[in-house]
């Protein structure tokens, strides 16, 4: 049984990639923060997903996800 800790590291490095294959830089650093406010500015438009975007489905799981990367 998988720990809230291991879902943490899972889903960090699942977002990466997904970001990564997506066009944004998800490596980690500070640097790719920048990156990662560019998609949330993308895919939704004062906090509310947009139609079509990438967080207008899954939207928990990628928004734990993207806060455990950040995290």
């Amino acid at each position: 049984m998988a720990s809230l800790l291991d879902d943490v590291h899972t889903s960090a490095a699942w977002v990466a990639r997904a970001l990564g294959s997506s066009g944004y830089r998800a490596d980690f650093t500070p640097e790719s923060l920048p990156d990662i406010e560019r998609f949330m500015s993308e895919h939704s438009d004062h906090g509310i997903a947009t139609d079509g975007g990438l967080l207008a489905t899954d939207r928990g799981p990628r928004l734990f996800a993207l806060g455990a990367y950040l995290g």
